[in-house]
């Protein structure tokens, strides 16, 4: 995977969890992330997540959502974390989406 955040910039700027049945660390959260918007350049309905963190299968779920004032693409995952495995329901933030689009190499666009 491609990891195009730094280590300065918060999980929770990037995306939204809301729901998990396992805790998340935060490079958990970074590799999802990474995983979702992966997915949105290669328009993925589903994809497989292997990473030193988190392995599973993750499903974009084809719909936007708002909570409060964060929004973005809906996302859900079975994974297994840390050794335990569970469900997380997440969005991408359109912060997190912008912050993406200002690191990507100029002239290199998604698909």
């Amino acid at each position: 995977m491609m990891n195009e955040v730094g280590p300065e910039t918060p999980s929770w700027f990037l995306i939204a969890v809301l729901a998990s049945t396992i805790p998340l660390s935060d490079d958990a959260s970074i590799s999802l992330y990474d995983a979702a918007c992966e997915m949105l350049d290669a328009r993925q309905e589903e994809a497989l997540l292997r990473s030193a963190i988190v392995t599973g299968s993750i499903k974009n779920l084809g719909t936007d959502v708002v909570v409060g004032t964060l929004g973005g693409p809906l996302f859900e995952a079975d994974v297994i974390a840390g050794g335990t495995s569970g469900q997380v329901r997440f969005l991408v933030t359109r912060q997190g989406l912008a912050l993406r689009e200002e690191k990507r190499p100029s002239g290199q666009r998604p698909n």
